[in-house]
């Protein structure tokens, strides 16, 4: 037993520092680094192992189950240190950004247990007792996340030197936040035999459809201010 429980830290601590990675590979995609090499590395283990301690401690106060709206706030906090520490931008563009990274990578995450769920006709527990299937499912989901956001940094580059981008972001921060809310209401209802795996499913695929519309629409934007600061130095 308390082997497990340390292959269970353990797992936990990569798992967390494999999220911290993701959320870099998202934000290299929209700010620019403040360093670079084995100094961003180290730190972005560290956050890691941060963003897991505070996972395990949201955990001990509160005896719900570990999907809750606490663990979002203490994750994204651990994030947005992240970002602050290592990257350049304003507070809200910062913000957004990790609010985004992490509403894409949580719906992701929803969207394979759901399917497995669905697909099998299995409750969760009976996922998460079965290794197998749990680690096939675990694979799956940081696959989809370092393909799609690795896929976002290859096509979308930092923008630093425009301002313009800053005015619609605290209005933006809206659509994430509602996902994970939307989310976790999802889960509870599902755990609770209220909803059934299938419309989980359709939901965060929706929530997940929203929010890379709003990653588009910050292309857009971003485009669309770049141009007209080009406009105003030619004129």
């Amino acid at each position: 037993m308390e082997e497990r429980e340390k292959m269970g830290y353990w797992l936990g601590i990569v798992f967390s520092c494999l999220d911290v990675l993701c959320v870099a590979v998202f934000c290299d995609a929209f700010l620019e680094r403040k360093t670079r090499g084995l100094r961003f590395v180290v730190g972005a283990l560290l956050c890691g192992v941060l963003s897991y301690i505070a996972t395990i401690f949201v955990s001990h106060i509160s005896e719900e189950s570990p999907i809750t709206l606490l663990k979002f706030a203490a994750l994204i906090t651990v994030y947005f240190v992240f970002a602050s520490l290592f990257y350049l931008g304003k507070f809200w563009m910062r913000l957004l950004v990790v609010l985004l990274a992490y509403a894409i990578f949580t719906l992701l995450e929803f969207c394979v247990l759901y399917s497995l769920l669905a697909l099998l006709h299995i409750h969760y527990d009976e996922y998460v007792s079965n290794m197998v299937l749990y680690f096939t499912g675990v694979t799956i989901t940081y696959s989809l996340k370092f393909l799609l956001f690795s896929a976002i940094k290859r096509i979308h580059r930092p923008v630093v030197a425009s301002s313009g981008n800053i005015k619609w972001a605290p209005l933006t921060i809206g659509f994430p936040l509602i996902s994970l809310v939307g989310i976790t209401i999802y889960y509870y209802l599902s755990m609770s035999g209220k909803m059934t795996a299938t419309f989980v499913l359709f939901a965060s695929g929706v929530l997940l459809a929203t929010n890379v519309v709003i990653l588009i629409l910050i292309d857009l934007t971003e485009k669309d201010s770049l141009g007209q600061e080009r406009q105003r130095a030619l004129g």
